[in-house]
């Protein structure tokens, strides 16, 4: 699973990606293409470096091999914790939510 990228997160952004991953014939990674929906200008990147180092540390399913395996995933910030983290739902689409943040002070001693 994707990690919500640090950037988008500070910034509150969130948006669906939609991932295309076509597998070699032992279900390795071969490529990735990667296209968002939403509001996340300038951080294109950011997601789809997450979704590449996620999808090439996975491992799919023999019967998969020599297939193109299509993957959505939903980011989305959320104000209470009540929530998972994490979600998934038929076919193939998967929820990665953050929840606020909170920034401690320094605090310096003299």
């Amino acid at each position: 699973m994707p990690d919500y990228p640090q950037l988008p997160r500070s910034v509150r952004l969130q948006g669906i990606q939609t991932v295309k991953v076509l597998l070699s014939e032992q279900a390795t990674v071969q490529t990735v293409e990667s296209s968002l929906q939403g509001r996340t200008t300038g951080t294109e990147k950011n997601f789809k470096e997450s979704a590449e180092k996620a999808l090439k540390n996975s491992q799919f399913s023999k019967t998969c091999g020599g297939k193109t395996i299509t993957l959505v995933f939903h980011y989305e910030f959320r104000e209470d914790d009540s929530k998972s983290l994490f979600a998934f739902g038929p076919p193939n689409h998967f929820w990665i939510r953050a929840g606020p943040s909170y920034v401690m002070p320094e605090v310096s001693v003299k």
